[in-house]
């Protein structure tokens, strides 16, 4: 796809109480229902669609240089609704007239209080209200609260009477938390006997000393006290400031259990954290609230997912067919606008499909796309920190190819399907597997785009508004793909396998049958428990399995379930032949393909032979336990072997800028992202060439021949050694 993507059909808009620069993340559900900004929007979209390039005479609603036009990145009213930041980030005066759009959609389903009150009182709870936690005021000092400490970590938890709201008691938790994932600071309390299927409330009062980090984030988790210590309803994260505060919190416990536990986890770094007044009790589920009614217009929206545990299901499902009705609702609106008013000829799409709005909306679009991070950065205090931030920093091909597989199961069928945006952010140490692993399966799935994000970025700061040189010949960011030879030296095996079709589309498909209501019921039985993913095709059955055999689909409006690959198999082929994924041993997969024209090893391949067809691969030892890429193309010929075929020859591994300093655990870098030139580990391997005569050269980053490389004559046909020697990440083979 050549030209420019037009993305964000959108402008600013002042609204009265907006903070602009908070409703500015993804997913703020701004601006997609109030008709002020979504005229505003429109407005835009004239100013900018309907301008005519001087040049060539044509506006840009038929300019071909612009390929693709997209109306909101990552966003939609449904997600933010299941983020929370329609109850976060919202100003006082959108939420209200979000509330009484709310009531006006209510007077119109049940048209008098009493309808409502009757379907609502539906599956209504008065709970008791005894307290399931003990010394939950701290009268009777620490006990039975324990604080866990794991080293590097440190922490002190002292009781300190009179010092909490109103002369209460309060216990003051002093920790320095270190960045590493075991090193544990938590104050908790067992033996809380849970029911699964019934709603609790707990709550308490906080406030936080967090230095320059406030507010602060606060995880609350109420898990097993054993193995294997798995959430038992709730696990998120609260912010506290430096004033007291409630905290409040509702959700369904998971299973029957009489041991577990709730914890208070502060945040990473040094923090002081104050609590008092704990209770943990079965809720009450409540249809409509006391004092409420249509003829006030007074009928509260819940504002969250966890505001939905407390209410009964009917509740649950007319908020979120209002939630529906209005996102569909705009992005019909925005396609019916763009297409029909102002005449655009380019290709539109919505938004990201999965998380962000419906699959049904999203499908009346000219095609869908979504978004895939493999351990994307996570930041603990502030958003977007770059000096406070760690990745996963582990091979994809080890986690089923996690990322990937999810991306498969988003097609619809009968749709065209883009990845727009994926990425292995760097430092990642694996990122080798970025490329190759992603067009393979793209070709295999038969997609009809891939972007990676991105080629270069953070060269402008639109908080400042000024334009960042960022240093050459470095890896300078997460994202950045221009200055980082790893992942460029496997485009083109990327582009012939994904383009070219150099690996071919399955022969079957595997399409796994929704329906509006069942995603629908999903959200409304799940609304309190993840915001995430609706993981349709995942929910009924679907596993890397069935990603690496054949075509993956949803069939909107069907009830059909395929029949999905056997979960006791360990190593699968794609039904061509082409792909193959062996998870035998889950700490060393190995990910290979081998088409006419593709051949590739991904993963811990070391000290094993791969028989490719007329191309026989050994990765050797590499400084992440055996880790490597190995990829061939035939960037001339119809094969590999036959005289005057021109291969390509990749080999990836371990990459990081000199002086790179790294924390304990080597998921993060903080800010010393260190010089270049990048140091790039040299590959061990052996290839044979099924031919009897054959030459090879190492390349220069120009992708010039700067050494020869001599061939041995094997049995087999020709034999390759290729290493470190050679300083190079790519080679050039030729069949005579």
């Amino acid at each position: 796809m050549h030209g420019s993507h037009w993305r964000n059909v959108s402008g600013p808009t002042e609204y009265p109480g907006a903070d602009l620069q908070k409703l500015a993340p993804f997913s703020s559900g701004v601006p997609l229902w109030n008709a002020q900004f979504v005229e505003g929007e429109k407005q835009f979209a004239r100013d900018f669609f309907c301008h005519v390039n001087p040049y060539t005479g044509k506006a840009y609603t038929e300019e071909p240089a612009v390929s693709t036009v997209e109306i909101t990145n990552e966003n939609g009213l449904v997600c933010a609704w299941r983020g929370g930041r329609v109850r976060k980030v919202w100003p006082e005066a959108m939420v209200a007239d979000l509330q009484r759009g709310w009531n006006e959609f209510l007077k119109t389903r049940y048209t008098t209080t009493d309808r409502l009150r009757q379907a609502w009182a539906v599956g209504e709870v008065r709970a008791e209200g005894r307290n399931l936690l003990q010394n939950g005021d701290f009268s009777a000092g620490a006990t039975p609260w324990l604080l866990q400490c794991v080293k590097p970590s440190t922490a002190t938890m002292e009781v300190v009477p009179g010092a909490g709201p109103e002369g209460k008691a309060c216990v003051v938790l002093d920790g320095d938390r270190a960045p590493e994932k075991l090193a544990f600071v938590d104050r908790y309390q067992v033996g809380l006997h849970l029911e699964n299927g019934c709603r609790y409330r707990l709550s308490f009062l906080a406030k936080a000393d967090g230095g320059d980090k406030a507010p602060v984030k606060v995880n609350v988790t109420v898990s097993l006290s054993q193995a294997p210590w798995n959430s038992v309803g709730l696990s998120g994260s609260v912010e506290v400031g430096a004033e007291w505060q409630e905290v409040t919190l509702f959700f369904v416990g998971t299973q029957d259990d009489s041991t577990s536990k709730v914890m208070i986890l502060p945040p990473v770094g040094a923090s002081r954290l104050s609590l008092a007044s704990f209770s943990l009790r079965k809720a009450d589920v409540v249809g409509l609230p006391a004092g409420e009614s249509l003829e006030a217009g007074n009928i509260s929206m819940p504002l969250a997912p966890d505001e939905c545990t407390g209410r009964t299901r009917p509740v649950t499902a007319d908020c979120v067919d209002f939630l529906y009705e209005l996102d569909g609702r705009y992005f019909d609106n925005m396609r019916d606008f763009l297409k029909r008013e102002l005449g655009c000829k380019h290709p539109i799409k919505g938004t990201q499909v999965d998380n962000y709005s419906s699959y049904f909306s999203q499908a009346r679009y000219d095609y869908l796309h979504s978004h895939g991070y493999w351990q994307h950065p996570s930041f603990p205090h502030q958003p977007w920190d770059r000096d406070d931030w760690s990745i996963g920093n582990s091979p994809l091909v080890n986690a089923g190819g996690e990322t990937v597989v999810a991306l498969a199961e988003r097609r619809v069928r009968g749709k065209p399907f883009n990845v727009s945006e994926y990425c292995h952010p760097a430092p990642s140490t694996y990122c080798a597997e970025q490329v190759p692993t992603l067009a393979s399966f793209g070709a295999l799935q038969d997609w009809d785009g891939i972007a990676f994000h991105c080629w270069l970025e953070l060269t402008y700061d639109w908080r400042t508004r000024e334009v960042k040189v960022l240093p050459a010949e470095r890896i300078d960011s997460w994202f950045n793909m221009a200055r980082h030879p790893v992942k460029l030296v496997t485009m083109p095996f990327g582009a012939l396998a994904f383009r070219q079709r150099d690996v071919a589309p399955a022969r079957e498909e595997a399409a796994v049958g929704v329906t509006l209501d069942e995603e629908k019921g999903w959200l409304i039985d799940k609304a309190a428990k993840t915001w995430r993913s609706f993981n349709v095709a995942a929910g009924k059955g679907a596993t890397w399995r069935d990603a690496c055999t054949h075509r993956l689909s949803l069939d909107l409006g069907a009830k059909t379930v395929p029949s999905f690959v056997s979960l006791e198999l360990k190593r699968v082929q794609s039904d061509n032949g082409e792909l193959t994924y062996d998870q035998s041993d889950p700490t060393a997969s190995v990910l290979t393909v081998n088409s006419p024209r593709a051949k590739a090893v991904i993963g811990f391949g070391a000290g094993k032979t791969f028989e490719l067809g007329d191309v026989t691969l050994r990765p050797g030892p590499t400084m992440q336990g055996g880790y490597s890429v190995v990829t061939a193309s035939a960037v001339r010929g119809a094969d590999f072997h036959s005289p005057g075929s021109a291969i390509l020859v990749t080999a990836t591994g371990y990459v990081e800028n000199q002086g790179m300093v790294w924390n304990a655990d080597k998921t993060s870098v903080g800010s010393q992202w260190g010089d270049g030139p990048v140091l790039c580990e040299g590959i061990p391997f052996e290839l044979i060439l099924m031919t009897k005569r054959a030459k090879a050269w190492a390349l220069d980053g120009h992708g010039r021949r700067v050494a020869a490389v001599t061939g041995e004559p094997v049995a087999e046909g020709t034999r390759f050694v290729f290493g470190a020697r050679y300083k190079t990440l790519w080679y050039e083979v030729v069949a005579e």
